[in-house]
């Protein structure tokens, strides 16, 4: 018992020492992809660039590009329904790994950027997107609502909140002037 036990091990710390050295060849080998999505150059020392491995192939990030393709897949809300989806790698369209979503999260974590709600609580449900779902659904909703009511062109907005006054049986009475400007209207209704 005792040698196979022994066997066993130093084996096992062979298999790890190649498995160690096969990561740091891949992380060696050039970036499939070198630029954000806005096509400006990564620097892959640069403390907001994150190096994903997938598939054997180097994918370099802008850590605030990588969140917001997070936070889109996770707030999915289409008409205020919540349905997240899984984040997708955007050159490949395939879903991230587990461990490019642990790498990304701690690599966040580490950094000075604020963490995103929604992928911490992603992160607490195991990166298991039903357990997620049915756990934080109200926190998806309000952060599907904030996104609408602060990336939204305000015109859109406007005619919302002309409805949503004419339809209040407490506000109907009111009438906004035409001549009122539809921008400030609108910073106005946002909180």
């Amino acid at each position: 018992d005792c040698i196979g036990l022994e066997l066993f091990s130093k084996a096992q710390h062979v298999y790890f020492a190649f498995a160690r050295l096969a990561h740091i060849f891949r992380c060696k080998k050039n970036a499939v992809v070198t630029t954000d999505l806005m096509l400006n150059e990564l620097i892959p020392t640069n403390s907001n660039t994150i190096i994903l491995i997938e598939d054997k192939l180097k994918y370099l990030f802008e850590l605030r590009d990588l969140v917001s393709i997070i936070e889109t897949a996770l707030g999915h809300a289409p008409n205020f329904f919540n349905a997240p989806q899984f984040p997708v790698n955007p050159y490949t369209k395939q879903k991230f790994g587990s461990a490019a979503l642990y790498n990304a999260y701690f690599k966040l974590k580490m950094s000075n950027r604020k963490m995103s709600t929604l992928f911490h609580l992603w992160f607490l449900s195991d990166f298991n997107l039903n357990t997620f779902f049915i756990d934080y659904e109200p926190n998806i909703r309000e952060f599907a609502i904030h996104k609408y009511v602060f990336t939204t062109n305000h015109l859109v907005l406007y005619d919302e909140i002309i409805d949503l006054i004419n339809c209040n049986r407490y506000t109907s009475q009111l009438k906004i002037h035409h001549d009122f400007p539809k921008k400030t209207l609108v910073d106005i209704f946002r909180p």
